[in-house]
């Protein structure tokens, strides 16, 4: 019988709001001048084009290590799609989790190792 992959680790809610809820206001900073120019008074550096170069650099990144999360899981013989979409959301403590998950399945290094110490064997 065949181990099933361990449950997905979701982050806890305050990872989300602490992460994405900066990450919205960079969207409609970016998209709403009247909100920009609100932020501005408080904060002079915020800039249309500061704003949209943070907020450039903030979307790269995440896709970044989204696609790290899906190689990393993909490795581990774990599901890819929520580790993808959960590190697309709030970045490194996703995959910070990933990290901590044990590799298992066809995928995992110790699976490959063991299949070819298997075939050398005979």
């Amino acid at each position: 019988m065949s181990e099933s992959p361990p449950p997905f680790r979701r982050l806890g809610l305050a990872w989300f709001v602490l992460l994405d809820g900066p990450i919205v206001l960079l969207i409609v900073a970016a998209c709403s001048e009247r909100l920009r120019s609100r932020i501005g008074r408080r904060i002079p550096v915020l800039r249309p084009r500061v704003v949209r170069w943070l907020l450039a650099f903030t979307v790269v990144a995440h896709a970044g290590e989204a696609a790290a999360a899906g190689r990393n899981a993909r490795r581990k013989g774990l599901r890819q799609t929520p580790w993808v979409i959960q590190t697309a959301l709030v970045g490194a403590p996703s995959l910070k989790a990933l990290s901590r998950v044990k590799a298992i399945g066809p995928g995992a290094p110790e699976a490959r190792n063991t299949e070819n110490s298997a075939t050398i064997a005979h």
